[in-house]
């Protein structure tokens, strides 16, 4: 798949697994490479050539089970059709239907995890 501008990345390179919009891809001189920017910041440069992040163009195809989409944990992921995702939270009663028009965001399990502060019971 070729990269654009607008599609978007799950990067998993080191511990840094976030979603990023690509907002342009440039030449970098030093490395004669193509190098892509994103809507935010991240602690790598990443390479067009590079394998360590997923692209596509629609955000709902990078969800994971164990991400938070809306500020909700997707526990099990059942199906994904016209730019929807269906899941379940960990109470199997409730399934929740997403769309490109209703998803505000998506925190991976990854960063989840690593921004979590863990309270000692006392």
């Amino acid at each position: 798949m070729e990269l654009k501008e607008g599609m978007y990345v799950r990067t998993n390179h080191r511990n840094e697994h976030v979603i990023r919009k690509i907002v342009s891809i440039y030449e970098d001189p030093k490395e004669h490479d193509h190098c892509l920017a994103f809507d935010k910041p991240t602690k790598y440069t990443y390479y067009v050539e590079d394998n360590n992040f997923i692209a596509k163009g629609n955000p709902i195809d990078l969800i994971e089970e164990g991400d938070y989409v809306n500020g909700i944990l997707v526990e099990r992921i059942w199906e994904r059709i016209n730019n929807s995702i269906f899941f379940n939270t960990m109470d199997d009663e409730i399934m929740f239907q997403i769309t490109n028009k209703t998803m505000e965001s998506i925190v991976t399990k990854e960063q989840f995890e690593r921004e979590s502060y863990k309270v000692d019971n006392i």
